[in-house]
């Protein structure tokens, strides 16, 4: 599994301006209909939370799918960075989210945002992005961690994000 390492003091703020497409959303079941198709990610709100860790930072990186941690680290919220040093910063509410497909191919996935974490700045908050990249051959593959300032974008490769058009 790749992942790069999470360095909470880089964490980055480049989700503030998502193009978010215009969406019908079912919080509670993780549902989403982006006009003609259809994407049921709800199978991976039972997964265990995935967790991260980065050895030279002696931090962790700990989100949820459509639900909030299992972790009491993260205080209930959906994305969270268990620093050493500094001890815990959240990444995002699950009610302030939104969905996308900025980042994706037409019709080949979505994007779960979730916004209003922590302060990371005068003006800005921590978020983490979801990237969800269809792939029919694998439920859930996370290949790809980044920290930018103010965010954390994680790229999964899973079946749940291929559409359904309705």
């Amino acid at each position: 599994m790749e992942s790069r390492g999470i360095l909470i003091a880089a964490i980055a703020a480049l989700l503030c301006c998502l193009a978010v497409a215009e969406t019908e959303v079912d919080s509670f079941t993780c549902e989403v209909m982006n006009g003609s198709y259809y994407y049921d990610l709800s199978a991976l709100q039972d997964m265990t939370d995935s967790v991260y860790s980065d050895l030279g930072t002696r931090s962790e990186f700990y989100f949820a799918v459509c639900r909030d941690t299992f972790s009491a680290q993260c205080g209930g919220n959906p994305a969270c960075v268990v620093d050493q040093h500094s001890g815990v910063t959240v990444l995002g509410e699950l009610a302030n989210h939104s969905w996308s497909t900025e980042y994706t191919a037409a019709s080949a996935g979505i994007t779960l945002v979730y916004e209003h974490g922590d302060s990371c700045d005068e003006y800005n908050k921590h978020s983490t992005s979801l990237i969800f990249h269809c792939d029919s051959s694998t439920d859930f593959y996370v290949t790809d961690i980044s920290d930018h300032y103010c965010g954390v974008i994680v790229s999964i490769r899973s079946r749940h994000a291929c559409p359904v058009e309705e």
